[in-house]
Parts: C-alpha cells; sequence; structure tokens
C-alpha cells in the first residue's frame, strides 16, 4: 500500500492470506501532526502528518499508484473491495471502533 503525505510517498507492506478479507481503516487529517494514519484490523501504525500544498485531499486513487504506463500509473494492485465508506469529518476514536465492529461483523472479518 502507497501513501502520501504531501511530502512524498511511503509504502506499508501487509502479509495477506488469498481469500482470507482484512480491514483497512485510514485516517486522514491535513497539517496534524502525526494525525493521519493507518488501521489493518483495528491495530493502528503508519502514523504520519500530511502538508499538501494543493487540494490534493479531494480525490483518491485506489489500487493504483505512480505515473508510468499504465494509465499513469505503473503500480498497479490485485484485489476485491468489499466496501468503501468516505466522511467529511473526522470521527472519534469511539466512532471509528464502531464502525470497525459493525464492518468485521457484516463481512465476517475476524
Amino acid at each position: 500500500m502507497a501513501i502520501s503525505n504531501g511530502d512524498g510517498t511511503f509504502t506499508k507492506t501487509f502479509n495477506t492470506t488469498l481469500n482470507n478479507p482484512y480491514q483497512l481503516t485510514y485516517v486522514s487529517q491535513q497539517s496534524v501532526t502525526n494525525g493521519s494514519y493507518l488501521r489493518r484490523n483495528g491495530v493502528s501504525s503508519s502514523p504520519h502528518t500530511e502538508t499538501f500544498q494543493l487540494p490534493q485531499n479531494s480525490w483518491i486513487n485506489l489500487g493504483s499508484s505512480g505515473s508510468g504506463g499504465f494509465g499513469g500509473c505503473n503500480l498497479l494492485s490485485n484485489f476485491d473491495l468489499g466496501e468503501f465508506i468516505i466522511y467529511d469529518r473526522k470521527l472519534s476514536d469511539k466512532e471509528i471502533i464502531d464502525v470497525e465492529n459493525y464492518l468485521n461483523k457484516k463481512w465476517e472479518i475476524r
């Protein structure tokens, strides 16, 4: 997974098993020190500060990254996406956990 923070891009690698669903939660907060982070199955990692100078947070690139020859993208992913949810505000920690718990039950994620 590649994540842009405004100053560059970093990657986060997860070991996954075929047909074993998992949940990714990404919290994005512009200019909040270590306010953006990734959660995989409820475990937080990769805290960082987003410093975008342009309105880049108005779009999301899912499944590809880079600037290569694949329609402008050179890092293509192969995955099935069950559900994608966007909120227009930062959720509280309790709200994030509530949403994750609901999705875990719905998608039978253990």
